[in-house]
């Protein structure tokens, strides 16, 4: 006899409509015939072969509870957000500026790991520093520019002091030295001047009065107006003994 229902794999004996073991993942359908097994677990992709309550396969993300239901995977790395899918060991996505590597998650390779606040507070720093340096530079300059005008100044002032001290030479006129007064008629040519070398000598009298009769004829030039030139004995007389005048 031939078994005639279909997805039978055994009849009941002697019998070739009703069915008595189903093939894979069949079950009977109290009718003799077979009917596919229905998988009951909540978020099961595929049962146990035939089973209806025994989850082998859980939908993405979810594993097995070893009791033929499913739950959720939870990721095991530190510092990830997400894992790949059907993992709880291999980070896909990783917190804050961290990245991923060999499944975990780690600093960015050449960063430094630096936070930004650190990066801020060097940057701040070097500009102040330079801020200062050239503060300094400045200060510097301005003060050797000062120091050397300072010292200009004092040069020149000394150079002064040393020509305005510089002793002049004195005449000394002596009793034999006479001073020609000589009023505007005689400046002008009109009369004809004396050699003082020429008068009479003097007695010991006219001799120790000398020296008033200069002081007298000096201030005589002073009030009648007379130009008095500074006197140089040296070359007061020519060499016929007169006076030279200067034109």
């Amino acid at each position: 006899m031939v078994c005639s229902v279909a997805g039978c794999a055994k009849c009941v004996d002697d019998t070739e409509d009703n069915c008595e073991t189903c093939d894979t993942n069949l079950k009977s359908d109290d009718n003799g015939g077979c009917t596919p097994m229905v998988c009951s677990v909540t978020n099961c992709t595929k049962c146990v072969d035939d089973t209806e309550d025994k989850c082998e396969t859980c939908d993405t993300n979810l594993k097995s509870d070893g009791s033929g239901g499913c739950t959720p995977m939870v990721c095991t790395v530190s510092n990830c957000t997400k894992c790949v899918d059907d993992t709880e060991d291999q980070c896909a996505e990783c917190e804050g500026g961290l990245v991923t590597r060999d499944g975990g998650c780690g600093a960015k390779e050449g960063g430094g790991g630096l936070p930004l606040g650190a990066i801020i507070g060097i940057v701040i720093g070097v500009v102040v520093l330079l801020v200062i340096l050239i503060l300094l530079l400045l200060f510097f300059c301005c003060r050797k520019r000062k120091t050397t005008v300072e010292q200009v100044d004092h040069i020149t002032r000394n150079e002064m002091e040393d020509r305005g001290g510089e002793p002049k030479e004195k005449v000394e006129v002596t009793e034999e030295t006479e001073v020609t007064v000589m009023d505007r008629a005689q400046q002008e040519g009109i009369l004809e001047e004396e050699n003082p070398l020429s008068a009479p000598v003097q007695d010991d009298t006219s001799q120790a009065t000398a020296p008033r009769r200069k002081a007298r004829r000096a201030r005589s030039v002073r009030n009648n107006g007379a130009e008095v030139a500074d006197i140089d004995l040296d070359y007061m007389y020519d060499a016929k003994n007169e006076i030279v005048e200067e034109d």
